[in-house]
């Protein structure tokens, strides 16, 4: 049975009056199948019973209905037009009354009334289905209501089990920066994240289901006591993190950032073990070779070139600069005789003393004065050699200390132009910057570029990092290092500072300057004048926001760095707590 009707005569309370044709074609009788035109009759319809006539003529209760509609019948309706209630139909005209009479004799009164039972019927059927509609539709919006509820329970639990599982990302993540050992943070990453990915593969499993199983509410209960501990850990590394001191040291190259490191390991970290020392001897030995290497092959391109004091000696000279490209060398002793009895003559002394004309490593002098010891089979470095020794420093490298049970990391970065690119993965939340002068640098060039004078790429370093828009915050711990060597330099009155520096033919002395106990007043106006330097690059562009603190320092002098250290250490604390927001 068809379920198409039309709910406007619904709407207006007209139950009967909304079948529209609603049955089927088996469901009609043969005569309702074909709807009357207006104004004639079918063609089975002979002997004067018109039976379209008499339905759509008859009015109230009366004969005559058995011959045709007159024109002048006020009965009559023009084809096309329909009175209210009328749907073009036949059962709809019997039902608003039309053809009360029996004019058109006994079998069609008989015909019209079973009609009327057939309508009446198709009408109950019809309300039937659509109660029946209504019932199903209101059963469908009670299952979309149910399925809608899980999805929404779904996604809200995926969401959750997510977020978790990001935070266990950001917690692995942190473990590298805060874990004493890697495998260990490595161990207890990878145990959290299985332990949240079966959590998560179980919960998806049984997500959707009307119950949980006793596994899974075991599994839930567990991943629950396992999500405290990590939010435990975390608060506890947090508070670590937060108490502890980040130093980021920051300077030109070899402006010995990594000397004070070493230092901060021989006065907080127990030194350098016998494994370590042992690694140090090839480093040592390739200083030596690297320096008499250095020195002897630039007694011929100087100008003007220095000749050797004993021409005798020239086949030593050959020998080591036929092994100065080979990086797998063994030092044998005859290298060793050769690189003492040349730094013997007075021709490599004096090219030594030109140093600044070249690029030198500053340990050079040390180890060559050293020969003796270094060359020994049984050499153990002290820890003045290894603070003396040189290696390039290439990375970012981290020392953990502890003072008065305050915890200080330091990270160390490589000084040279191609190095300090990878700064900025260190600028993050440092409680300050020690950038560290090579004070004695004064008449040197950069490795970089012959035309560069050392100090003033550093001022202009120093400039760049003071004007940084993201370290405004950052206060500066200023090291003006190798005060030992300054004061060689100025003492020996070969390179004065003002052939570099014009504006040091004018400078006076603060009054402020306190110099040394038994200091030289021209090594005290060298190195005042250097502070000020970097004190008028702070002062001119500063905001009050952060501050610079100038210390004088020999990186290889043990008891200066401590004492510089303990003085720096108020300074740090005040920076920190300013960090935080607790002063």
């Amino acid at each position: 049975m068809g379920l198409c009707y039309s709910l406007r005569p619904r709407l207006f309370g007209d139950l009967s009056g909304s079948i529209s044709n609603a049955t089927s074609d088996s469901d009609q009788p043969p005569d309702a199948a074909v709807p009357t035109r207006a104004g004639g009759a079918r063609q089975e319809d002979t002997g004067g019973c018109g039976e379209t006539s008499s339905l759509r003529g008859g009015g109230g209760g009366g004969g005559g209905g058995g011959g045709p509609v007159r024109p002048g019948d006020p009965a009559r309706v023009p084809a096309g037009e329909h009175r209210r209630g009328d749907t073009g139909t036949d059962g709809v005209l019997i039902q608003n009354g039309g053809g009360g009479g029996g004019g058109s004799g006994k079998g069609t009164g008989k015909e019209r009334g079973r009609r009327l039972q057939l309508l009446q019927k198709t009408s109950t059927q019809k309300q039937k289905n659509w109660d029946k509609l209504l019932v199903e539709e209101k059963e469908a919006e009670k299952e979309a209501k149910k399925v809608s509820k899980s999805i929404d329970k779904t996604l809200k639990e995926l969401k959750r089990e997510y977020k978790q599982t990001h935070r266990l990302l950001l917690l692995d993540s942190f473990l590298c920066r805060i874990s004493t050992t890697r495998p260990s943070r490595v161990a207890f990453s990878l145990f959290i994240l299985r332990v949240r990915k079966e959590g998560l593969g179980r919960r998806k499993m049984g997500c959707l289901g009307n119950s949980k199983t006793e596994d899974q509410r075991i599994d839930e209960k567990a991943q629950r006591e396992a999500n405290k501990k990590i939010e435990k850990q975390l608060q506890k590394e947090r508070q670590a993190y937060k108490a502890t001191h980040r130093l980021l040291l920051l300077g030109a190259g070899e402006s010995g950032k990594s000397t004070i490191v070493k230092q901060m390991r021989i006065l907080h970290v127990n030194g350098f073990n016998a494994e370590e020392k042992k690694q140090k001897i090839q480093d040592i030995r390739k200083n030596v070779k690297d320096a008499i290497v250095t020195i002897v092959s630039a007694m011929s391109t100087l100008i003007p070139p220095v000749p050797l004091a004993n021409p005798e000696d020239q086949f030593r000279i050959e020998y080591i600069k036929s092994i100065a490209p080979l990086s797998d060398f063994d030092y044998s002793q005859e290298f060793f005789d050769h690189a003492k009895k040349l730094w013997d003559d007075e021709g490599v002394k004096a090219c030594f003393e030109r140093s600044n004309e070249y690029q030198l490593i500053d340990c050079a002098q040390y180890f060559l004065d050293r020969i003796d010891s270094v060359r020994q089979s049984d050499y153990t470095p002290t820890d003045q050699d290894l603070l003396r020794c040189r290696v390039l420093t290439s990375g970012i490298f981290e020392t953990r200390f502890q003072v008065d049970k305050v915890n200080f990391h330091m990270f160390d970065v490589g000084g040279q132009r191609d190095e300090r690119r990878k700064w900025i993965q260190c600028f993050n939340d440092v409680t300050a910057i020690i950038f560290v002068v090579a004070s004695s640098s004064y008449n040197m060039v950069i490795r970089e570029d012959n035309n560069t004078n050392r100090l003033r790429e550093a001022l202009d370093l120093f400039r760049s990092i003071w004007n940084n828009r993201w370290l405004r915050t950052i206060s500066v711990i200023l090291f003006l290092n190798k005060q030992d060597m300054l004061a060689e330099k100025v003492l020996a009155g070969k390179s004065k500072i003002e052939d570099y520096f014009p504006e040091y033919a004018r400078y006076t002395i603060p009054n402020e300057a306190t110099p040394e106990p038994g200091e030289d007043p021209r090594v005290t106006r060298a190195k005042f004048f250097i502070r000020d330097e970097f004190l008028r690059i702070s002062t001119a562009s500063g905001d009050g926001r952060h501050y610079c603190y100038p210390h004088f320092t020999c990186a290889v002098d043990t008891e200066n760095i401590r004492r510089v250290f303990n003085d720096c250490r108020d300074i740090i604390q005040r920076m920190h707590l300013r960090q935080y927001e607790l002063l």
